[in-house]
């Protein structure tokens, strides 16, 4: 599209220009900019962003060279990125009334629709809230369902209606009816009407595939939905098949022996869940057994075998309130990794500054307060060597305030 400059600031290397007419879309209702270029002769300017201000179009320009009022340049949207986003929304629009029909109560909080200009492709996240537990039995139904009419190829128009006149049918916020006289309508032939101003394509056959990709629980009722469109959608799906015939094959069961072995690795979790619940109960018992005395300070010491480190955080906690008087406790947990844990009660010493220097040569990671430290290292051959010396160290530094 042909144009011209209307105004122009440059600020910090870039150039804030509004035109006369413009083919890019600012953000709005969930869906990202566009992007592209703006051309002025043989000179290229990116447009890195697309805002709105008071009702006009300002788009964000990057490049060598001037821009000024009255310039005719040409706009170049970046089509894929549009595109990509076009086929979210009418994509979103589908998967959310699918979502309706079987959570009555069904809620949309928020939307994002955006397009990762360096890996090239786009993502939709839907927040909902319902009272009704949502599980992948309902998400399947309607992923199933949003394929169905995607291959139908059914038709979207859109068109503006007088407020007054919507039907019951048309899904609208409570705010456009009080504030607005007249709203775009875009309409999925047989299935969904719904107010809004975004971009959508002409037909359902243009999105391709639609894929959820995540589920995320936010809390009871609240909930993030992730998903892709056409053939990111596609190359997501293939990696993750991929990838689940890759690792029945190297654990000796067939793919559609899957999913009972995922159930019986979920009891099988269910359960060691239980036994480190009873382990974190008996082990303070353990420690506390476990300790040499330095200037009638408790130095406890102990190797807690397959804890995880919000584990060993906890009993470490655990401990500063048990235990009464002065003392320093030294957890240790091997797992994939080694984490260190040192609580201390009473003892003027910095264990987070001893504990980050005893394990400098380790590549060590962590931190904490002089009473309270985490580091976590790589799994040491000689983890009951490295904690017997750790041991001593405190010894000599308690010897030192003490001594």
């Amino acid at each position: 599209m042909d144009t011209k400059i209307v105004s122009c600031e440059k600020t910090n290397h870039e150039f804030k220009v509004l035109l006369d007419k413009t083919i890019f879309r600012y953000k709005a209702g969930g869906q990202d900019c566009d992007k592209g270029q703006l051309r002025k002769d043989d000179i290229v300017f990116e447009v890195v962003d697309v805002e709105e201000e008071n009702g006009k179009t300002i788009h964000i320009v990057k490049g060598k060279g001037s821009l000024d009022i009255g310039d005719e340049v040409l706009c170049v949207l970046d089509w894929e990125r549009r595109y990509t986003l076009m086929k979210l929304h009418t994509a979103e629009h589908i998967f959310y009334k699918s979502l309706a029909k079987r959570l009555p109560d069904l809620e949309l909080k928020k939307l994002w629709l955006t397009f990762d200009d360096d890996k090239r492709e786009g993502n939709g996240t839907i927040v909902i809230e319902t009272s009704k537990p949502l599980d992948w039995k309902i998400l399947v139904e309607a992923e199933t369902e949003v394929n169905k009419i995607i291959y139908e190829n059914r038709s979207i128009k859109t068109y503006i209606s007088n407020v007054k006149d919507l039907t019951k049918d048309v899904r609208i916020k409570e705010s456009l009816l009080k504030r607005m006289n007249q709203v775009r309508i875009v309409e999925v032939e047989k299935f969904d009407k719904a107010a809004c101003s975004g971009t959508h394509v002409e037909r359902t056959g243009e999105i391709m595939f639609f894929k959820i990709t995540s589920i995320e629980k936010k809390n009871a009722q609240s909930y993030h939905l992730n998903f892709k469109v056409g053939e990111d959608a596609l190359n997501f799906a293939l990696t993750v098949s991929n990838q689940v015939l890759w690792k029945a094959q190297s654990i000796g069961y067939n793919p559609d022996e899957v999913i009972y072995v995922l159930e019986k690795h979920e009891k099988l979790r269910e359960t060691l869940k239980g036994l480190k619940t009873q382990l974190l109960n008996t082990i303070p018992q353990d420690i506390e057994r476990n300790k040499e005395i330095v200037h009638n300070i408790p130095i406890y010491y102990y190797v807690c075998r397959g804890l995880e480190v919000k584990e060993l955080t906890m009993l470490g906690r655990r401990l500063k309130k048990k235990i009464e008087g002065n003392f320093i406790a030294i957890l240790v947990g091997t797992n994939e990794t080694a984490s260190f844990i040192i609580a201390s009660k009473g003892v003027n010493l910095d264990v987070s500054k001893i504990l980050k220097e005893f394990l400098a040569n380790y590549d060590c990671k962590g931190g904490g307060k002089p009473d309270f430290a985490i580091y976590g290292i790589k799994k040491p051959n000689n983890i009951n060597e490295l904690l017997n010396n750790l041991v001593n160290r405190f010894r000599l530094e308690i010897s030192k305030i003490l001594a």
